[in-house]
């Protein structure tokens, strides 16, 4: 096998944040982005308590910038002027690239149920409909999506939707307290729901928008999810499996395999073979 190229080793860090406004514009939440900016006095600190045995790992190099580029979860009920309030301060006070994390309830109401009980089966699965009362519509995102998008554009920075986040379900599973009213869905069925809404996006914004997934990503899927245009997909329910991240190596299997049988060497002609 090939050696992989130096770039394909190297690891980025993305921030994460969340809640409202006011939290991220605290004290300690911006000296956190302040830090991952500009790491470069946290690490001399760092440094400068290392014991003699280990002082040659002081004059290894550390980037400049741990990160600059930022995922806002928006979670369940978080109303779409707070997103773009949030998203629109990330991108022009702390100079990010935006992210934004989105519910599948986007789908609204009666598509997310038909697709969960009637086309996947999940008849046991109980969405309440506080779930979509309380989240914002599609055309409302779809709204904010566009005008971030050409906020991002004129400030030089990059903007991007994720999906998705976990769907609200009615805790019904004698695993989890019966004290708590909710459970948070993830796994297969997500994952249909989130390839849903990317393909509704897709439709509304073209190639154009940067959208990466992550919603119930597994060996199985997870070549197709990349063949589909979403970048990056991440996986998360799928590595607390047993074998953990030992499981990754399947994923890259599988999609070495696919990509041999079409006799293609990298992603991008990966995907137009695809469709």
């Amino acid at each position: 096998r090939k050696a992989l190229p130096e770039r394909a080793t190297h690891t980025v860090f993305d921030l994460s944040v969340g809640y409202d406004l006011a939290g991220l514009r605290s004290p300690r939440v911006a000296a956190f982005l302040d830090t991952m900016r500009a790491p470069q006095v946290c690490v001399g600190e760092l440094l400068s308590e290392l014991p003699a045995s280990m002082s040659r790992f002081a004059r290894l190099p550390f980037p400049e910038s741990v990160g600059r580029s930022v995922t806002l979860s928006t979670f369940h009920g978080c109303p779409p002027h707070e997103i773009e309030r949030i998203a629109d301060f990330l991108l022009t006070e702390r100079e990010l690239d935006v992210t934004i994390k989105l519910n599948p309830t986007l789908l609204g109401e009666q598509e997310l149920l038909e697709i969960l009980h009637e086309r996947l089966g999940y008849r046991d699965i109980a969405v309440p409909h506080s779930a979509f009362a309380n989240d914002p519509t599609f055309e409302e995102v779809g709204g904010m999506v566009e005008r971030l998008s050409a906020r991002a554009a004129s400030l030089g920075r990059g903007f991007g939707i994720k999906l998705t986040n976990t769907l609200v379900v009615e805790n019904r599973r004698p695993s989890f307290s019966r004290s708590e009213p909710h459970a948070y869905l993830s796994g297969p069925p997500l994952h249909v729901l989130a390839v849903e809404l990317g393909r509704r996006f897709r439709e509304r914004f073209g190639e154009t928008l940067p959208i990466s997934f992550s919603a119930g990503v597994d060996r199985k899927n997870a070549a197709d999810t990349i063949a589909s245009g979403f970048a990056p997909v991440t996986t998360c329910s799928d590595l607390l499996q047993p074998g953990g991240y030992g499981r990754m190596y399947g994923y890259v299997n599988e999609l070495e395999g696919r990509m041999t049988a079409l006799g293609v060497s990298d992603i991008r002609t990966f995907r137009q073979r695809w469709r």
